[in-house]
């Protein structure tokens, strides 16, 4: 208590009565709060009582940064947030720690913390007087001093929660304000923003970093380090492997464009220059496969090493942390470079094969439909001389019946002439006998 009241009578006390929303005498206010912050932060330096990070946007309404707590030789460290209400200061800011949402009694949904009875009295009773530090000082301090102490003795908050949840926050931690203060980069720029912040640890400054003049780059011990360095830089290899994947890339939108079939690419890949530069490519890339293969390894290698829990844990020197992340964020883009050069490698060499064999079956079907249209015609050319065929033989037979009728004729008329001449030889025999007869009868009357 008497260290709280001693923390308390030296934090500067605020003058002007201003919210977001006066326009005029908001900035003034939010000029005293950014002093009253920075002299309150120098207190605890001076106390070897150092417990928090603060920084807000750009119009002061929303707050947020970090708060810690040291048990048992170890480092519970938490988010801050929250939002300065309209009716400020007459009201309280409502300050929560997310990450203990639901861990205790005294906290409401959201994870605002429950603040003590006489704090709201305590606040209406010095109203403008009291700020952002004040709040601190004399409700999350005294909140977090008891209220850790019983969460890690009911076993509620242990050691191993505050690590993983770290991990899951590790780059969600840097609260990125602007965009376009750095570079195109984005981890350069979170980087900065983040380390712009943490440059007031050095300076006593707190809430600078969002300003309109920010810290030079050059002026950041561990950003220039950083950049000096050959952490964010890609080393000659990996430039290699990333244009070897950036080929790979390229030669499938080369196979997706329309105009390009499978014939044709069959007739590339059945080429004289094709031939001679597989035959001496396939142990080359037969080389280059193994090469990938222990670049993945090796990538692998280093996310288990800068993701082991005892490594990230060992140091708390903020330029190691960052070192090891950032580390730890070039084994990854190593590894997603090297495997997906890898896995794209497989899926040219199947590309092209599949090509091939398509190539392949649209000839062979080609092939089939011309011999199927060329049996086709030979098919109704034999059909229409079946049909000229069943014609003739129709008037053959009517030839052949034509014929037999006359035949028939033929044959009566013979067997009629036949009788005829019988009958004629006959008559012939009768003349004759009449006329010997006539001869002798006139003989006799001579």
């Amino acid at each position: 208590m008497e260290n709280t009241k001693k923390a308390l009578s030296s934090i500067p006390l605020l003058k002007t009565k201003a919210g977001p929303r006066d326009v005029d005498l908001w900035p003034q206010r939010l000029k005293e709060e950014y002093q009253s912050l920075i002299q309150y932060v120098q207190n605890n330096k001076a106390a070897d009582n150092d417990w928090f990070r603060l920084e807000s946007n750009k119009e002061g309404t929303k707050w947020f940064g970090k708060c810690w707590v040291f048990q048992n030789q170890l480092k519970y460290e938490f988010d801050i947030e929250f939002d300065i209400p309209v009716t400020f200061p007459s009201t309280a800011p409502e300050i929560a720690l997310p990450e203990l949402d639901g861990k205790t009694a005294k906290m409401y949904r959201g994870g605002k913390i429950c603040l003590s009875d006489h704090f709201k009295p305590l606040w209406a009773r010095n109203v403008p007087k009291f700020g952002i530090s004040h709040a601190l000082a004399l409700g999350l301090g005294p909140w977090l001093a008891v209220e850790i102490p019983d969460l890690i003795s009911k076993g509620c908050l242990n050691f191993e929660f505050i690590r993983n949840m770290s991990k899951l926050r590790k780059f969600a931690i840097i609260r990125v304000v602007s965009y376009t203060e750095i570079s195109n980069n984005i981890v350069l720029r979170s980087l900065y923003r983040f380390l712009s912040v943490s440059q007031c640890r050095n300076t006593d400054v707190v809430g600078k970093s969002h300003s309109t003049t920010p810290i030079a780059p050059n002026r950041i011990p561990i950003l220039s380090h950083l950049l000096q360095s050959r952490i964010l830089t890609m080393s000659l290899q990996w430039t290699i492997i990333a244009t070897f994947l950036y080929f790979e890339v390229g030669v499938l939108m080369l196979f997706l464009v329309p105009y390009m079939s499978a014939q044709r690419w069959n007739r590339l890949f059945r080429s004289r220059f094709y031939q001679a530069l597989s035959a001496q490519a396939q142990w080359y890339f037969t080389f280059l496969l193994f090469v990938l293969v222990l670049f993945l390894l090796d990538s692998i290698r280093e996310m288990r090493k800068y993701s082991n829990p005892e490594l990230s844990d060992a140091h708390q020197h903020l330029d190691h942390e960052m070192q090891a992340n950032m580390r730890l964020f070039r084994a990854q883009r190593n590894f997603y470079i090297s495997g997906i050069a890898l896995f794209l490698s497989f899926v040219i060499k199947r590309f092209i094969a599949l090509v091939t064999l398509q190539a392949s079956l649209v000839a062979q079907s080609e092939a089939s439909l011309k011999q199927a249209q060329s049996a086709s015609a030979a098919a109704k050319s034999l059909l229409s001389r079946d049909e000229k065929g069943d014609g003739e033989s129709e008037v053959l037979t009517e030839l052949k019946k034509e014929l037999e009728s006359v035949k028939a004729d033929r044959d009566a008329i013979k067997s009629q002439a036949e009788s005829v001449s019988k009958e004629y030889d006959r008559l012939m025999a009768e003349h004759e006998k009449l006329q010997k007869t006539v001869g002798k009868e006139s003989k006799k009357d001579d």
